[in-house]
């Protein structure tokens, strides 16, 4: 794995990847109208402004972690 500091241009992919998790985790938290339609737009001005600005981090920067975990399938597979 290859870590490297995020620049404005990676705005829209960090935006999207953000969308799409609050999509899957937030339903019922927010309104369904907002997580299908303006999420993309409001996650976008936020990473847009975030990777433009300087960060409270030294030097400047921002953290954003994204981790995914993937289940046991043969514990699925013994209840089907």
């Amino acid at each position: 794995m290859r870590y490297r500091e995020a620049t404005a241009g990676d705005a829209a992919a960090i935006a999207g990847l953000h969308a799409d998790r609050w999509r899957r985790h937030y339903r019922g938290a927010y309104l369904d109208s907002f997580l299908d339609g303006e999420v993309v737009t409001d996650r976008m001005a936020e990473w847009a402004g975030r990777l433009t600005r300087a960060g409270p981090f030294p030097g400047g920067g921002h953290a954003f972690s994204c981790r995914y975990a993937w289940p046991d399938l043969s514990a699925l597979a013994a209840h089907t």
